[in-house]
């Protein structure tokens, strides 16, 4: 099975294309052998209308699997499986559920509550959601902003009490508090950080305090870097096989 793994894709069926010509040499004609991990903010559910069904029918011209973790500029899959229960089911892949809109199923969609995955043979625990720095602005100018794009508090309370030692890799859409001085030269000027609700940051703390990882991957802040102190990889566009940092791929690249 081929694994990768990305950051925010927003709508943008070209970082997909991109993503398939550089890699298609590797991947397998049997799209269920080729997964390509998304960090949230996928895009697929976003508009709410065709806008998102021209996105997915795009992106299942490619013979991949996304398994996608949720963001915050998207609807939670649940949401819509309620609201269309004749479009969407629930199959298990990765020894858990996932959702599955009945017309694109080569998209699968990480349970918008978070939980533990295995894949590839090792233990991943995905955390969705964030909030929107430009939650007012979207407000206000009537575009779309998910009022459940965050974890709520029972949903953060079952996590940490089935939290265990250790995990092979953590998948998150944002990061833990503390790491963001890290990344503080990607904050946007134009926005008050003392108004920013960093509710799930401080909660990927009690989490990041609570276990351990071999890697954490997230992506949110719309570039790529590796924070090697955390043992931790942000991803943007970049693209890295799954359980690789970005300096490891890099190396990688050079040798071969």
């Amino acid at each position: 099975m081929n694994i990768w793994i990305m950051g925010d894709v927003h709508g943008d069926w070209l970082a997909i294309r991109n993503f398939y010509i550089q890699h298609k040499t590797e991947l397998s004609k049997d799209y269920k052998k080729n997964i390509l991990i998304i960090l949230g903010d996928f895009g697929a559910n976003y508009f709410l209308n065709d806008k998102d069904a021209q996105f997915k029918n795009k992106i299942e011209k490619y013979p991949l699997t996304y398994f996608v973790i949720r963001g915050n500029h998207e609807e939670r899959p649940s949401i819509l499986a309620a609201k269309y229960p004749s479009d969407w089911h629930q199959e298990k892949w990765f020894d858990n559920l996932v959702w599955v809109e009945d017309r694109h199923p080569k998209i699968l969609y990480a349970l918008d509550e978070g939980g533990e995955y295995e894949i590839n043979y090792k233990s991943v625990l995905v955390l969705p959601g964030a909030y929107s720095i430009d939650k007012d602005y979207r407000i206000i100018n009537h575009w779309n902003w998910f009022p459940e794009e965050q974890l709520n508090e029972d949903e953060k309370k079952n996590l940490l009490n089935n939290l265990k030692p250790h995990y092979d890799y953590i998948l998150s859409h944002t990061c833990p508090l503390a790491w963001q001085s890290y990344i503080s030269d990607l904050f946007l000027n134009s926005v008050d950080q003392n108004k920013v609700d960093n509710s799930m940051e401080v909660f990927l703390t009690l989490i990041a305090a609570g276990t351990s990882w071999e890697r954490w991957y997230w992506g949110h802040y719309h570039d790529n870097r590796d924070i090697k102190a955390e043992n931790a990889t942000m991803l943007f566009h970049e693209a890295v096989p799954f359980g690789m940092s970005l300096s490891e791929y890099q190396i990688n690249l050079l040798t071969f």
